[in-house]
């Protein structure tokens, strides 16, 4: 038995689920407050674990996303993963949060369509992904506007997606070759789930602790910005 607790705090919130596909458990818990992640992380495992009717020990692998997304959020959830997964002494695997979106869009609708992924960086440009039917034509990166627009143009139709394509579609003329799809602003962490349990097939991951892609994913630096505090300086005598 294969179970696979799966954990997303990239984007918005805390979503998080138990999944073994062989023996049908789907056990999900979502909760979109952005704020306290760190303080309400564990305990909604604890939940989750024992709504499931299960114990930690029954884990064998845990999926979590490595951005691109928030900071803060990115940091929680990889840093409960590599922790958790050391002391279960099971693998911890990272996966995008665009390759999850895109699969969730591609689970529900195929893959015959262009697809671009965009998600709000909180700045003037975005974090972005692109496929031409199913095969990546331009790696998750932070393109303003104007390249994305170009990417439109190259691609010449399909499907856009993410938590900000209405902030996009404010900032560029986007041709009627390409709709906006609604309701894939979220990870679904049974996808998640489900993307980790083909990756340990494929690869034949191990079962004992490793950690794989298990590392933030951040594509730009932090904004940080100087303090404007001046501080006076004393001489020593």
């Amino acid at each position: 038995m294969s179970l696979i607790l799966s954990i997303d705090t990239s984007l918005s919130g805390c979503n998080l689920a138990l999944n073994d596909q062989a023996a049908g458990i789907e056990t999900v818990t979502c909760d979109d407050n952005k704020y306290g992640q760190s303080e309400r992380l564990i305990p909604m495992i604890n939940a989750l674990v024992a709504d499931a009717g299960k114990t930690f020990a029954d884990i064998s692998a845990i999926a979590v996303t490595n951005g691109p997304g928030a900071f803060t959020g990115m940091r929680v959830g990889l840093s409960t993963a590599r922790a958790l997964a050391v002391a279960l002494n099971v693998p911890v695997i990272g996966f995008s949060t665009l390759d999850v979106l895109k699969r969730q869009y591609q689970d529900a609708h195929g893959t015959s369509q262009n697809l671009i992924v965009i998600l709000d960086t909180k700045r003037d440009d975005y974090f972005v992904g692109a496929w031409n039917q199913g095969t990546a034509v331009q790696p998750a990166a932070a393109l303003c506007a104007e390249n994305i627009q170009d990417l439109m143009s190259e691609l010449n139709g399909g499907v856009l997606l993410g938590n900000a394509v209405e902030k996009l579609q404010g900032q560029v003329a986007i041709s009627d070759t390409w709709a906006a799809v609604e309701g894939f602003a979220e990870i679904c962490p049974l996808t998640l789930a489900k993307i980790a349990d083909e990756y340990i097939a494929a690869e034949r991951v191990a079962q004992s602790y490793q950690a794989i892609n298990a590392a933030p994913n951040y594509l730009k630096p932090a904004d940080v910005s100087v303090s404007k505090q001046h501080y006076k300086k004393f001489e020593g005598a």
